[in-house]
């Protein structure tokens, strides 16, 4: 007996059921799909943004703008560890008064840990000073360090004395100025000594009684010559 209209209608209509099926099921597996690297995209951009970022750079000490130091910050979210510096050449520092031989700065070979927002911080050079060496200008390396996870980073370094050469800036005085003035004032009273020994002598005067005292004088000694006189 073949397969009546009835059968081939009810054969077409489940053949149509499970090709939607199907094309929902792979719909459904690649929203799924899409979703989890959606997931995995934005915890790795997370990450990221979450590492350590230490960079290496140069700028005029706090204490005068004449000297420039060298400075390694950590300007990520996290810390980083085991921070270790290759530059070439190596910074140096101009010679001291009376000798030809320029001194290597002094960096660590490691820096364990730096945590979010620190820094290593050294006096590198006088702005003064380095003008009249051929010390190089420019130095150029790498920081590396690890991150989150034991990641391995690195941040190009690029160090350059020529824009400290021809700059000019207006001197702003700073609590640093105000605690010189302070331990120069400290000294000069330490000289008001009323002795050898030492020791600040305060002497006090009572004017108004001094001056009643004074008139009393006078008015006596008018008095006097008046007598006289008669």
């Amino acid at each position: 007996m073949s397969p009546s209209l009835t059968d081939w209608i009810g054969a077409g209509a489940a053949v149509a059921t499970f090709a939607v099926a199907l094309v929902a099921l792979l719909f459904a597996r690649g929203q799924i799909l899409e979703a989890k690297a959606a997931r995995t995209q934005a915890a790795a951009l997370e990450t990221e943004r979450a590492q350590p970022y230490v960079v290496m750079y140069t700028e005029p000490s706090g204490a005068t703008q004449l000297l420039i130091d060298l400075v390694i910050r950590n300007y990520g979210q996290t810390s980083a560890t085991n921070v270790r510096i290759a530059l070439d050449p190596w910074p140096q520092r101009s010679p001291d008064p009376g000798t030809a031989e320029s001194e290597p700065v002094a960096l660590p070979d490691v820096i364990p840990v730096l945590a979010p927002g620190q820094e290593w911080r050294t006096v590198w050079d006088s702005s003064n000073d380095r003008r009249d060496t051929d010390l190089p200008d420019r130095l150029t390396g790498q920081l590396t360090y690890e991150g989150i996870g034991h990641e391995s980073r690195t941040s190009d370094v690029v160090l350059d004395w020529s824009v400290y050469k021809t700059r000019r800036w207006v001197e702003v005085r700073s609590i640093h100025d105000a605690a010189q003035a302070l331990r120069d004032i400290r000294s000069e009273l330490k000289k008001w000594t009323e002795s050898a020994r030492g020791g600040l002598a305060v002497f006090t005067r009572d004017g108004d009684a001094r001056d009643n005292a004074r008139r009393a004088q006078l008015e006596a000694l008018r008095e006097r010559a008046r007598e006289e006189r008669s």
